[in-house]
């Protein structure tokens, strides 16, 4: 009984949270209404990837923690500093798998949505647009709405590296543009690699232990919350997401964490 008392406090108050996030984002919008420039807006809003279910004990030092009083009665307040768990975690992740720290898709996959009025126009109207994308792609899509081109290789003497996104402008207004096929990242010594429906993941241990891997392969087409590791069916598959994830990591200078 007072494990579910102090996991609902911990609900509550992260509730609380995103109330209040909502209120005043919706004041935001209804300014913007009032003063008649919401439909040349463009709003883009997205969550940090995946729910944090990773113990503060594993992130913060034991010292610092010992400053604040997380009993019961004091949680929320601004004495107090504490997480609602793995378990509210996988829940606000569901169907996915994990959370954040890992390399699967609830850690990796983030709700998001893209509000432009009338900034553009939709041929036909509203629709719905599937295709993968990526974080990456928000700052080429908001130079394409603004009308800004990227500077280039150079700006101001210095030298600037291209961006790896893609703008999805073209998608949103009913053209079809260059679709994305492959989206790699790492996370805290995991790594992923997607291609199409197929992805790659070598991923650390649920705790969040030195422990991960070996790689696994997944259809998430068919298996979106990763259950079924297809690696021994479908090798040869593997191997190559596997080849791409390496040359993904030597083109943009990855270096993965040591553990002990």
């Amino acid at each position: 009984a007072e494990q579910q008392a102090l996991a609902a406090r911990k609900m509550e108050l992260y509730a609380a949270m995103v109330e209040i996030m909502d209120r005043n984002i919706g004041a935001l919008i209804a300014y913007l209404d009032e003063v008649g420039v919401l439909e040349n807006t463009v709003i883009i809003f997205l969550s940090d990837n995946g729910a944090d279910g990773v113990p503060l004990e594993a992130l913060m030092p034991a010292e610092w923690l010992q400053g604040f009083d997380n009993s019961f009665d004091k949680l929320g307040s601004v004495d107090s500093y504490t997480s609602y768990g793995s378990a509210w975690a996988q829940v606000s992740t569901g169907p996915f798998r994990y959370w954040k720290f890992h390399a699967t898709e609830g850690g990796v996959r983030a709700p998001a949505f893209l509000f432009f009025g009338d900034a553009i126009t939709r041929p036909g109207g509203s629709g719905s647009v599937s295709r993968l994308t990526s974080a990456m792609d928000i700052a080429p899509t908001i130079l394409d709405f603004a009308g800004v081109p990227h500077p280039g290789e150079q700006y101001d003497g210095r030298e600037v590296l291209p961006p790896r996104g893609r703008s999805l402008l073209p998608a949103l207004i009913g053209e079809n543009g260059e679709n994305r096929h492959e989206v790699a990242g790492e996370l805290f010594h995991g790594r992923y690699l997607r291609r199409g429906d197929w992805k790659a993941v070598w991923d650390i241990d649920a705790q969040f232990e030195s422990s991960g891997g070996p790689w696994q392969l997944f259809n998430l087409a068919e298996d979106p919350a990763e259950l079924t590791d297809l690696a021994s069916e479908f090798p040869e598959i593997l191997a190559e997401l596997v080849d791409a994830w390496e040359s993904y990591a030597d083109e943009t200078g990855v270096i993965l964490p040591a553990y002990e």
